[in-house]
């Protein structure tokens, strides 16, 4: 029962992570491919990996040192694009809002 619920879970997470994926790549679409939302899509899919690669491993059975190098590179991967962007986001609203004031 806890494994169905579990797995349940992984799958839904691993859904909406690409839901989250699909929209931030029409964000930058929306903005020219502006380079900060380009890193949110990386993040998302950095982060996403995570939850993608425990539905891989239940079906392929990904060796246990290969799995967990690529779930961390995609944590690691997905922080640093977050990170980036994030900085990004708010360096550009912070010039927005001096030119409004």
């Amino acid at each position: 029962m806890v494994d169905t619920v579990s797995l349940s879970l992984v799958i839904f997470s691993s859904i909406l992570f690409g839901v989250a994926v699909y929209y931030t790549y029409r964000l930058s679409e929306e903005t020219n491919r502006g380079k900060y939302w380009i890193f949110y899509l990386l993040a998302a899919i950095g982060l996403g990996m995570h939850e993608w690669l425990k539905v891989l491993h239940i079906f392929l059975r990904i060796p246990e040192p290969i799995y967990n190098l690529l779930l961390e590179l995609g944590i690691v991967a997905g922080a640093a694009s977050l990170s980036y962007a994030s900085y990004g986001l708010y360096t550009s609203m912070k010039k927005i809002r001096e030119k409004v004031e």
